[in-house]
């Protein structure tokens, strides 16, 4: 059986109107994949190794936020307003 390890990654501030932060629980973040899509599924913004992400230019609505790498494997959706 294949099993993951789901580790909570925490996004704040949420909502937000410029920049998030990313907390990964003290995990190394060099080499994960961020990605943010919106309500369609369409990848509006990329990353990798980033604790903050600047989203000032989002249209406001609602996002999902993928990480992805090493032993992190997690979605957070977030606000920009």
């Amino acid at each position: 059986a294949f099993a993951t390890t789901k580790t909570l990654v925490l996004i704040y501030p949420n909502p937000s109107s410029s920049l998030i932060n990313i907390n990964y629980q003290g995990k190394d973040v060099s080499d994960l994949q961020v990605l943010v899509v919106d309500l369609l599924g369409k990848q509006v913004l990329k990353a990798t190794g980033q604790t903050s992400l600047d989203v000032s230019n989002l249209k406001n609505g609602l996002y999902t936020i993928l990480v992805n790498g090493n032993d992190i494997q997690d979605r957070v959706k977030f606000i920009k307003n």
